[in-house]
């Protein structure tokens, strides 16, 4: 196991810690191993004794076996658990400290500590309430699953309530729900959003078009070929950066056996869900992607650059490798199929996986760059490329004579967005900005148009 350091937001008097194993695979007796639950990186939590956790190992186990979450999902299930572990040890408590006194019990202790560390600037209430849940959802599961002696518990780690809520069905209908919570629930009130901003996995600030006049001479002038053709597809097709990084090179070739949507000059592709493609949570949608970017995609594809790149990457100089490689020949993101494969071969020499910090890296040396003598470009992120591309669009199809309606729905399915709301949002900002684009200029040409790239 290798061992990692966590950063922490207290000073417990605690040496519990996380421990990793690295391609972790739970094989029953039964199963065929390349078929079995499967992780690049399992947590393990050590404890102050530098004994194992049982109880969280075992949660942590059946997460990955029954739910298949993902690495990030039990990096933050064990992080919220250690933090429990290390407060249970800086003050003496143990997990089935429940006594009558509800104020007394582990769970509320807790829960008070947390809140504390709000009052003292030491942790956002959004991070605190996830800690907190984590804890709820190992009890619930410990519970359930009579892994507590029934002698032992003694009172319950929390009370449940039962509250109503409003929230908006998929058109954007509200209608009140009731759900069950705790009252160990943390609140979280609604934080002020600013006005050049735009709720949507965060809060993402579109380019104004001068900052994109800017970023697009960079592209086009200094950016290398690779990091170019990543943001134009971003700033085209609105795909977000595991999309954009995990696609593969017959992925572009085939759309050519297809014909482009005259009413955008675009082609479809579906990504996510059973496709090599990777997605947020692995939700299948359709991306489209302009004609002229899609030739320029296919050129890359066939340069000597390229092919230079893939002679020394794992899939080697083949159409199922990625569109887009280092000059090491590494994904700039991981997706899940090279996983699997790496996995069914037994191929982990020199693996590590990426998440797209290299292309973040160089968000930040164009920023740099940029703005050498004066400030342009006001700091942006990869994501609010994506953020840009919905406002471009949305703005070219009200300038071209569609009605909002029109307009919403078609950036609903460009952006593959879940509730309509979503998408309203980028009307409401869109209102906020600068002048829509010329009304007599065509919605393809609009969209698509090069002059200016």
């Amino acid at each position: 196991m290798r061992k990692r350091t966590t950063k922490t937001s207290h000073n417990y008097n605690s040496k519990a810690r996380v421990d990793w194993i690295e391609r972790y695979s739970f094989v029953a007796e039964e199963d065929d191993s390349e078929d079995s639950p499967f992780t690049l990186r399992m947590p393990v939590i050590i404890q102050g004794d530098n004994t194992v956790w049982e109880l969280a190992s075992v949660y942590l186990q059946d997460s990955l076996i029954t739910k298949s979450v993902v690495d990030s999902t039990l990096e933050s299930m064990s992080n919220g658990l250690l933090d429990f572990l290390q407060f249970m040890e800086h003050t003496g408590l143990d997990v089935l400290h429940l006594p009558f006194n509800q104020n007394e019990r582990v769970t509320y202790r807790y829960h008070a500590s947390l809140r504390q560390r709000i009052r003292q600037g030491l942790l956002r209430p959004s991070t605190a309430r996830g800690k907190m849940n984590r804890v709820l959802r190992f009890y619930d599961f410990c519970i359930k699953n009579q892994l507590f002696h029934k002698d032992s518990l003694r009172n319950f780690p929390y009370e449940e309530i039962r509250t109503r809520i409003t929230v908006s069905t998929d058109f954007g209908r509200p209608f009140e729900l009731e759900v069950e919570t705790s009252d160990l629930a943390i609140r979280v009130s609604k934080r002020q959003v600013s006005a050049d901003a735009i709720v949507d996995e965060g809060e993402l600030h579109p380019l104004t078009d001068t900052e994109q006049e800017y970023v697009k001479r960079y592209l086009r002038d200094t950016a290398s070929r690779e990091f170019q053709l990543m943001c134009y597809i971003a700033l085209f097709s609105g795909a977000r950066i595991q999309t954009v990084c995990t696609l593969r090179v017959f992925n572009i070739i085939e759309l050519k056996n297809k014909k482009p949507d005259p009413f955008d000059d675009a082609y479809s592709l579906k990504v996510g869900s059973n496709t090599v493609v990777d997605t947020k949570n692995g939700t299948q949608l359709t991306i489209k992607i302009p004609r002229w970017l899609v030739d320029e995609l296919i050129a890359y594809s066939k340069s000597r650059a390229w092919k230079k790149r893939a002679e020394i990457s794992y899939y080697g100089v083949s159409d199922q490798n990625y569109l887009f490689l280092t000059a090491r020949g590494d994904s700039y993101y991981t997706s899940d199929k090279e996983v699997e494969d790496r996995r069914r071969a037994k191929s982990w020499k020199g693996f590590k996986k990426k998440q797209g910090l290299s292309v973040r890296v160089h968000i930040t040396q164009m920023l740099k760059k940029l703005n050498e003598n004066e400030i342009k470009v006001n700091p942006f992120t990869f994501h609010d490329l994506r953020a840009t591309f919905g406002i471009n669009t949305l703005k070219t199809m009200l300038a071209s004579g569609f009605n909002n309606d029109q307009a919403l729905i078609y950036l609903k399915e460009r952006m593959g967005h879940r509730h309509i709301t979503t998408t309203m949002r980028y009307l409401e900002h869109a209102t906020h900005t600068s002048t829509i684009v010329n009304a007599n200029t065509s919605f393809s040409e609009s969209l698509n148009r090069l002059s200016n790239r």
